[in-house]
Order: C-alpha cells, then structure tokens, then sequence
C-alpha cells in the first residue's frame, strides 16, 4: 500500500512537471516571439546601415548576393540561438532538475546516477558542439554564402551575362562553387549524425 502510494505521487509528480512545462513553454513563447523579432529587425537594420557606409572599394570588390545572404543568416541565427536557449535547453535542463530531484528523495544512489550521467552528456555534448561540429559548420556556412552570392550576382548581372553570352561560364562557375559547398555541407552534416550517435 505504501509503495503504491509513492508511486502514485512520484506519477502525479512528473505529470505536473509535465503540465508545467507545457504551461510555460506557450507563456515562454508569448514572450519571446515580440522579443526575437525585434532582435532580428534591429540586427538588420543595423547591418545594412554599417554595410551601406563601408568604402566604395569594398562594395567593388565584395559580391553583393554575399554580403546579403550573411546578413539574413545572421538575423535567422539570432532566431535560432533564442528558440535553441529558452525553448529547448532551458525546459529540457528544468525537466533533468526536477525529475533528479525527485528520484533523488526517493532513491538517493538513482538520483547521483542521473547527475553524473547528465554531467558527462552535457560535457560530451559541450565539447562535440564547440570542437567538432563548429569548425566544420563554420566552413559550410562560408561556402553556403558563396553559393548565394553566385546564384545573385549572376542573376543580379544577368543582362550583362547575356550581353556576352556567359551563360555557360556562369553555369560552370556555379556548378563549381556547389560541388565545394555539397562536399563542406556533407561533413558538416555527418558530424552532426556522428555526434548524435556518441
């Protein structure tokens, strides 16, 4: 009887730990869709503005499509770096907390087990993120920029590619920049599965 009864309230435990991140996580994004779209319109506007007062020499030698695709991945990754901190980590950390503590009154050894596991994945994690997976994706972000700035400023020139009929140096230089982007990406995304499986 006793053991049912602590059963029943370590189960009511973890429904309402359950209905209280549900709660939260709606409450989280009420709050955090006015606050990341702000960030984004002030990250744009401030890098147009900064890029619109760089030297004439610099916009010469600086393919436009380029510089537009970095700023809007910039604004896109602010979005990201939010929804991944107070939506993701934050809940999930807040559920590891509770249920370690909650095993941990019960089943003190359980709970040192959940707190050195966890201690050693979020070191892992750490570690493959920042060592593993950031110098790869750092090289496919650069070549997916490339890509971008090809397909526009071709595109962008296009009456002056035809103006010389480069249609097929503009497919050539394309078809080249994307084979090196396919090659950068394709790592980058191995390592994400590779880091996932450790």
């Amino acid at each position: 009887m006793a053991a049912r009864r602590a059963a029943l309230i370590a189960f009511g435990a973890i429904v309402a730990l359950g209905a209280l991140v549900m709660m939260l996580r709606f409450v989280g994004l009420q709050a955090i869709v006015p606050f990341t779209l702000k960030t984004m319109s002030d990250v744009a506007r401030e890098a147009f503005a900064r890029v619109q007062r760089f030297s004439t020499d610099w916009h010469a030698n600086s393919f436009t499509g380029s510089t537009v695709r970095k700023v809007t991945r910039g604004m896109w990754a602010l979005d990201l770096l939010n929804d991944t901190i107070l939506m993701a980590l934050l809940p999930s950390l807040t559920v590891l907390v509770g249920s370690m503590i909650l095993l941990g009154l019960h089943w003190p050894s359980l709970g040192a087990v959940i707190a050195v596991g966890s201690a050693i994945y979020v070191s892992m994690t750490m570690a493959f993120s920042v060592g593993y997976i950031a110098p790869a994706a750092r090289v496919s972000n650069a070549w997916d920029t490339k890509v971008g700035g090809t397909l526009a400023d071709a595109l962008t020139c296009n009456v002056v590619v035809k103006s010389f009929g480069a249609e097929a140096r503009e497919d050539a230089r394309l078809a080249g920049v994307v084979g090196r982007w396919r090659t950068r990406v394709r790592r980058t995304w191995l390592r994400y599965n590779y880091t996932n499986m450790a």
